[in-house]
């Protein structure tokens, strides 16, 4: 029964909320896979200070970079 909670509380979230724990669920598996921010820095093409201080929430990606951010977390 616990997991209907779960779902329901993911269904009561705004976007920005949501954006945020998947970016948080990003930074995890980055960081448990241990991917450096270099070799995404590598991949998406930025800098290694612009992706940290993307996953510290002081900078945004724009929505290419983002997609590519994801894309070498989860295929990594």
């Amino acid at each position: 029964m616990r997991g209907g909670f779960y779902l329901n509380s993911l269904k009561n979230l705004n976007q920005k909320e949501k954006v945020e724990m998947e970016k948080t669920e990003l930074f995890l598996i980055r960081r448990k896979k241990r991917i450096t921010l270099k070799q995404i820095a590598d991949y998406v093409g930025c800098s290694i200070s612009l992706l940290s201080l993307y996953e510290n929430d002081k900078a945004i990606l724009d929505k290419n970079k983002q997609i590519k951010y994801q894309e070498f977390i989860t295929n990594y």
